[in-house]
């Protein structure tokens, strides 16, 4: 067996192992780390903000599509740092698919493994023909 592909089984297993005890040891960073996205993706980031807390990724939303990195699980935070936080939180962000609504019954789901409604591409936030906001 490869050993990279070992040493993430037993990162898997431990970081899982953690999840379901709700225990995961977070890395609180001295410094924070910026991450800036477009706004289709900050506003897909902001309303997932608590599901990454729970796993250990603690954001800060500091305006106009930017956001400060807190917090990340200690297990896999010296490995992360050597790559960098934006790539990864932005391929995450695209990972999520969108449901955005009016409340009237109508609703627009997008994701990358989904069909993209009219005029929207996949992961990104498309506004409800009923709504008159995003």
């Amino acid at each position: 067996m490869d050993q990279h592909i070992a040493h993430e089984r037993i990162l898997y297993e431990k970081l899982s192992t953690e999840l379901q005890r709700g225990e995961v040891p977070r890395q609180q960073f001295l410094l924070p780390v910026r991450i800036e996205l477009p706004f289709e993706s900050a506003a897909i980031l902001a309303a997932r903000r608590e599901d990454l807390a729970r796993i250990g990724i603690v954001l800060d939303e500091f305006g106009g599509g930017t956001f400060l990195l807190r917090e990340y699980p200690s297990l896999l935070a010296e490995g992360q740092t050597r790559y960098g936080f934006q790539g990864l939180i932005e391929q995450v962000v695209a990972s999520w698919p969108v449901v955005r609504g009016c409340g009237k019954g109508c609703s627009i789901t997008s994701s990358p493994s989904s069909p993209a409604p009219p005029r929207s591409r996949p992961g990104t936030v498309s506004r409800c023909k009923n709504s008159r906001s995003w």
